[in-house]
């Protein structure tokens, strides 16, 4: 919800306050066109990888130690209060 809230540039309260259905439109467009400072590591890992090769597994080990859950439920998750 953090990461939500940065590339928002909202607070925390404000997003608590959101409709839910303005969410579900954020997730949407997460699945299209994801955000966070994540993509510009990862951007940059790619470059890496094509200038010096190997894995791109190698140049982001903390992507790849994940539990293998989707990253958008990481970003959502717990930001719709039903």
């Amino acid at each position: 919800m953090i990461e939500l809230s940065l590339a928002l540039g909202k607070t925390l309260e404000e997003l608590r306050q959101m409709p839910e259905s303005d969410f579900r439109l954020y997730e949407q467009y997460y699945r299209k066109q994801p955000f966070g400072n994540w993509r510009s590591d990862y951007n940059a890992a790619r470059v890496a990888q094509a200038m010096a090769g190997g894995k791109l597994e190698d140049l982001m080990p903390f992507w790849f130690e994940s539990t293998g859950d989707d990253p958008l439920e990481d970003l959502f998750a717990g930001a719709v209060e039903l």
